[in-house]
């Protein structure tokens, strides 16, 4: 019966006999979308477990990932899966170690496993540490090449340092050929030199949140804004685009542009904070996190802040929309946007993490797993899928999320946090 109504609304009501007779519900209209997501899979963390977990859209089948020859095991102590990356075709992974070392997988021939290419700490520069990154989409006709966010190898936690981006040749661990550097000394001065959490999409776009790890706290504490060594603690952050080409030797990254700064705040503390941005696949839109203050946390210490909720840029025009209707009520704590790896006719869609009620099992009240609920979390962080329609979200400023789901198939009394939805490339059972 549904199939009959897609692209169309459908008005439901219920009726059920009690003791005084029939009950007939308030009509309540649902909107059947006639797009298909179904080739596609999600790759989380679910940190409660320490674990990569991969969820076939289609059938709904969740494993831990499958691996071979590697290191990299669920639970291994130290590794820090949350900043992993996937490739938008879902044959490469790139993962984090407890030293911040570069460990990466690729599938395999018989589409079963992901086979270890490089063990954290071997093939790549002494001291090189990175966390989040993004694969080349276009390997196939330039080459491979990831592009990380890599912070400085002498800086300690909390000290004076900085985290810019790097490229490395997810085989081999060599540096790819780049104007990384030279591009970076040229930023012009509206664009801060901080540059961490890149997204890549296929016609040679980048973006990446940029800040600036010198800035004064007008508040006084802490005096700065340093960078970490995770380089992920960042505050006051802007999301940035540039161009990237390649000319047969190296790669190219164009001017910078700032598609999202933040307002000026008398403290870093309460300082509006963009990050982890991610292109749309039609280039249309940049959907990132925004917080108010550090994020996620300013020390260890700290609680995780919870301010988070989910929003889009229009790159068209610059126009910033806060998907209120996806991020839910302000201690939702909403974050990790990820696309769908396709657009339909009438909309796009976006998974993302949030602390949101979810039938009886997770309320604020019931006691839930230590393990699920760290530092502070007020519910276990799952998985949740908002539509964007496509027309609502091309002109204007209305809000173009649709109410969320809960993503089936999951383990719902877990945490789960850093979703990649890619392309469908390994059978899951």
């Amino acid at each position: 019966m549904i199939a009959t109504v897609a692209g169309a609304d459908a008005t439901l009501t219920v009726e059920g006999l009690g003791a005084t007779g029939l009950h007939v519900s308030p009509p309540v209209k649902l909107t059947v979308a006639r797009d298909r997501i179904d080739d596609s899979s999600i790759y989380y963390w679910e940190s409660s477990s320490g674990s990569l977990k991969v969820l076939d859209f289609a059938t709904g089948a969740l494993a831990t990932l499958p691996t071979k020859g590697s290191a990299y095991a669920p639970g291994s102590p130290g590794v820090c899966v949350a900043c992993h990356t996937v490739s938008r075709d879902g044959a490469r992974i790139a993962y984090t170690s407890g030293t911040f070392g570069l460990g990466t997988l690729k599938v395999s021939d018989d589409k079963k496993t992901y086979d270890a290419t490089i063990e954290p700490g071997a093939k790549v520069t002494p001291g090189f540490k990175w966390t989040y990154g993004a694969f080349n989409p276009s390997e196939k006709t330039t080459v491979p090449a990831l592009l990380v966010s890599k912070a400085d190898p002498t800086a300690a936690q909390n000290v004076a340092g900085h985290v810019r981006l790097g490229l490395v040749d997810p085989d081999t661990g060599k540096d790819v050929p780049s104007n990384l550097i030279d591009w970076l000394a040229a930023f012009p001065s509206t664009v801060p030199r901080d540059l961490l959490q890149p997204d890549w999409s296929p016609s040679g776009v980048v973006v990446f949140a940029a800040y600036d790890s010198e800035r004064a706290n007008p508040s006084g504490t802490p005096a700065k804004a340093w960078v970490r060594d995770l380089g992920d603690d960042a505050v006051a952050t802007s999301i940035v685009e540039a161009k990237v080409t390649w000319d047969g030797k190296a790669f190219s990254f164009g001017v910078p542009k700032v598609l999202v700064a933040p307002p000026s705040s008398t403290s870093l503390d309460t300082w509006e904070t963009n990050v982890l941005p991610q292109l749309s696949p039609d280039d249309a839109f940049v959907a990132f996190t925004r917080s108010k203050g550090w994020w996620p946390i300013r020390f260890q210490t700290d609680a995780v802040n919870g301010s988070g909720k989910v929003a889009l840029v229009r790159r068209a025009d610059g126009k910033v929309v806060e998907l209120a209707n996806a991020s839910g009520p302000d201690d939702s704590n909403s974050t990790w946007p990820q696309w769908a790896p396709s657009v339909g006719a009438d909309y796009a869609w976006i998974a993302f993490s949030t602390e949101r009620p979810y039938g009886h099992r997770m309320a604020k009240g019931v006691a839930l797993p230590p393990a699920c609920i760290p530092q502070g979390r007020g519910l276990c962080k799952n998985m949740w899928i908002t539509a964007i329609d496509r027309k609502k979200a091309a002109s204007g400023d209305f809000d173009p999320s649709a109410a969320p789901f809960w993503m089936p198939g999951q383990t719902a009394l877990a945490s789960a946090v850093s979703p990649r939805w890619t392309k469908t490339a390994i059978a899951v059972k």
